[in-house]
């Protein structure tokens, strides 16, 4: 459910958003298309989303991928970074926070 609100949010903007259900399908899309930017549930079956960021990490270093987590941040912030990742978004999210921070990675991507 998280998955389709998550993405209907999204294309009201006119993003494109594909869906992987699992890290190790995250992983694998990453290795094989081209994508602007990754927001990486933390809890998934299979790997989490920390260890996939960590396998995106070793041949992708410059993807901005963005933490969703319904977690208190000051408890994971730092493993979240230390895992490779850009930023955090928490659960449940207001739509214009969850834009604004969607707009900073790909901006910093563009101008990086």
């Amino acid at each position: 459910i998280n998955q389709v609100v998550t993405k209907r949010i999204l294309e009201q903007k006119a993003f494109n958003c594909e869906i992987r259900d699992n890290g190790t399908a995250a992983v694998d899309a990453i290795k094989d298309q081209h994508f602007d930017l990754v927001l990486m549930d933390l809890n998934m079956p299979g790997i989490s989303g920390l260890e996939a960021t960590r396998q995106i990490r070793l041949f992708n270093p410059v993807i901005p991928i963005i933490a969703l987590t319904a977690v208190e941040i000051e408890e994971i912030r730092e493993e979240i970074h230390e895992a490779g990742m850009n930023d955090i978004i928490v659960k449940p999210y207001d739509n214009s926070t969850f834009y604004q921070v969607i707009y900073r990675n790909i901006q910093a991507e563009v101008l990086g």
